[in-house]
């Protein structure tokens, strides 16, 4: 009989007589997940269809609950909002915690088919706790404990019959009651009280505290908008009957314990004077900051504006864009982009295109006169899960032939003339993600790893390299670096205007889809005169400007962009 490991694997794991049921039960001994061939694990969600497919099933069970979890936790004023009201401050926490649950529920049907005809042993916690501070302490502790618990509870609420069990508990269970609390020094209390009474501006990508007091000031002197907002409230379903009451009850308690008691803080925030057609700008606190979803929330139900702010690269405009970001950024009065105006091939009215803050830190300041001879990697996170579905590395496959790719390449460049130049600058890594440096490491001998702040070494490289999409990639470009693209296309899903300029990268030779071709154009060409020609710099200039137009003057310009702003920019 075969046991079936949902945690941390034991001391006499044998690939003969243990099964893991995920890459993170590897976590503690990456060394047997090295073993491993591709076709070891069932994925939850192998292809891209099934991505979109479960995303827009998990955001109508999120929208659906809404109603459900907003009378629970607020009866007394429930009735006093409306439900975009509700909506915005619950679908968020309830969208990222029903990702996590139907991941597991996925993994574990695909478990039973493939072994339906072998009995297998199975230890599960019982009676394990749950129990998260805030949304992010829930997103940055998700570890090998929490899925272990998870799958526990989950194969108690319907039990395989070929499934023999053996039921554990845990002493002193305290390792998810994590306080999300943090040692505040005077410095962080006054950046804290500052974006409490500037709060026209929330202090996004690269504005610094005095712009954004600017900002807050300009928004604050600007005569109000005539803004009619469309009504878009409609009634939401009881999504509560979509739940076995196992599951539901399962939901409740990965909830967040802030999310639980926010009468109080609905109550005091509501006293403040809001001015209707008044702007304000988020950036992605909308995500997770209770603080920000419901002062903002409170905004649009007295007839404010919310724009929200672009904050990163590729999971904007260049991205296929997925629920969780459309039923939260996209779903306020408008969106500020760095020049994109199109999601999913569809244009939208209220995007409106503005310079890039943060990638304007950048301009000008590549140093190719006093260049490095630095030839810099940079890798991305290799989520074993994500607490959403994303259109980036979905599958465990995608992630391990990523990082195989990643090894070819270095491997090619570390043997050449060029290899005591060459650099890899690893992504952080999380407690739910592949292992990446220490592999790499195991893998390629005398491996250089850079260490120093990221920026500035880029800013003095003498070529960047870069193995996913991302806002490095629009840096970069703004900034005039260098650069080399190459990853499977299948493994980041671009956008349908993005798709056609990959094209147009790889005619190029700016994109390479597999890593020896990457290697190899780079050690057969002079990099400063390819990056120089008038060709390659065209196409760089014509990218920036779509998706990452940036500008010196950026203040002046959102200046201008601001105080032009009326009641026709806010029609959806």
């Amino acid at each position: 009989m075969k046991k079936l490991v949902l945690g941390e694997i034991p001391g006499d794991f044998d690939f003969n007589s243990h099964i893991a049921i995920t890459p993170m039960c590897f976590s503690k001994n990456p060394e047997k997940e090295y073993e491993l061939k591709y076709h070891y694990f069932v994925d939850p969600c192998p292809t891209y269809d099934q991505i979109e497919k479960y995303d827009k099933i998990v955001a109508e069970e999120a929208i659906g609950l809404v109603k459900y979890f907003a009378k629970k936790f607020n009866p007394n004023i429930y009735y006093s909002f409306s439900n975009n009201f509700w909506k915005t401050i619950y679908f968020p926490t309830l969208y990222i915690v029903i990702s996590v649950i139907r991941k597991h529920i996925l993994v574990l049907d695909e478990i039973k088919k493939k072994y339906i005809n072998e009995t297998l042993q199975v230890d599960i916690i019982e009676n394990a706790n749950f129990y998260f501070e805030s949304i992010e302490n829930l997103w940055s502790n998700f570890d090998i404990l929490l899925q272990e618990k998870i799958f526990s509870y989950l194969i108690e609420c319907n039990t395989p019959e070929n499934f023999y069990i053996n039921k554990k508990s845990i002493s002193n269970d305290t390792s998810l009651n994590i306080s999300s609390e943090t040692k505040l020094n005077y410095k962080s209390l006054i950046l804290k009280s500052m974006d409490s009474i500037f709060h026209r501006s929330k202090r996004g990508y690269g504005i610094n505290l005095a712009c954004n007091i600017y900002l807050h000031l300009l928004l604050s002197f600007k005569k109000s908008i005539k803004y009619k907002p469309v009504n878009f409230e409609s009634e939401l379903k009881n999504g509560e009957s979509m739940f076995d009451s196992r599951i539901l009850d399962l939901i409740t308690a990965l909830i967040p314990e802030d999310e639980k008691n926010i009468t109080q803080l609905i109550s005091k925030l509501n006293k403040k004077k809001f001015r209707k057609g008044k702007i304000s700008l988020v950036s992605n606190t909308l995500f997770y900051s209770l603080y920000d979803k419901i002062f903002s929330a409170l905004k649009l139900e007295n007839k404010e504006i919310v724009v929200s702010v672009q904050h990163g690269g590729h999971s904007y405009g260049s991205a296929k864009t997925l629920e969780f970001i459309k039923n939260i950024e996209f779903s306020v009065s408008g969106f500020f982009s760095w020049g994109w105006n199109e999601i999913n091939g569809v244009k939208i009215k209220n995007i409106i295109k503005i310079d890039s803050p943060f990638l304007s830190l950048f301009i000008k300041k590549y140093r190719n006169n006093v260049s490095s001879n630095k030839f810099i990697l940079v890798g991305t996170i290799m989520p074993i899960t994500f607490p959403r579905f994303e259109c980036n590395l979905a599958s465990y496959k995608d992630c391990l032939q990523y990082r195989d790719n990643k090894i070819i390449f270095l491997d090619l460049l570390n043997k050449s003339t060029i290899g005591a130049d060459v650099y890899y600058r690893p992504y952080a890594e999380k407690k739910y993600s592949f292992k990446d440096l220490d592999f790499c490491l195991k893998k390629i001998a005398n491996l250089n790893v850079l260490s120093e702040n990221l920026h500035e070494e880029l800013l003095r490289c003498k070529l960047l390299i870069l193995d996913h999409p991302g806002t490095t990639w629009n840096l970069a470009y703004s900034s005039n670096i260098p650069t080399i693209l190459f990853w499977n296309p299948n493994h980041f899903i671009l956008s349908n205007e993005a798709k056609d300029w990959l094209l147009k990268l790889k005619n190029a030779r700016l994109y390479f889809e597999n890593p020896k071709e990457a290697a190899e154009f780079i050690l057969k060409n002079e990099i400063s005169t390819w990056w120089y020609s008038p060709e390659i710099q065209e196409i760089r200039k014509e990218w920036v400007n779509v998706f990452a137009r940036s500008n010196t003057k950026w203040l002046k310009s959102w200046t201008n962009t601001l105080l032009k702003l009326d009641d026709r920019t806010f029609i959806k």
